[in-house]
């Protein structure tokens, strides 16, 4: 008889302190849930953004390079006109000088 008090005292006390019910698993998750997909959202929209922003960076760095070249013909040109420059120069210095000495 002692054995079987116990044995369902300690059943009993087992059945009531170890299982939880769906309805409070339920309850302890979903907000939890609320959270993860909030959080989902604003990392897809980040996502988003940085893609974006990856595009535009790309863009202007195109657009930087081609900057470049063109500023590199550009100054190729000047020095070609700086020399022809410095020689036309160089020209009518002679070209003076022989008038003068006539």
């Amino acid at each position: 008889m002692k054995k079987t008090v116990l044995l369902f005292a300690g059943l009993s006390l087992f059945a009531l302190s170890g299982c939880a019910t769906t309805q409070y698993v339920d309850d302890r998750i979903a907000p939890l849930e609320s959270r993860t997909s909030a959080i989902e959202k604003r990392l897809d929209a980040l996502e988003n953004r940085m893609n974006s922003l990856e595009i535009t960076v790309d863009a202007q760095e195109s657009s930087a390079q081609d900057a470049k070249v063109s500023a590199d013909r550009a100054a190729a040109r000047a020095e070609a006109a700086a020399t022809r420059a410095e020689e036309a120069l160089d020209k009518s210095k002679k070209a003076l000088e022989l008038q003068q000495k006539k």
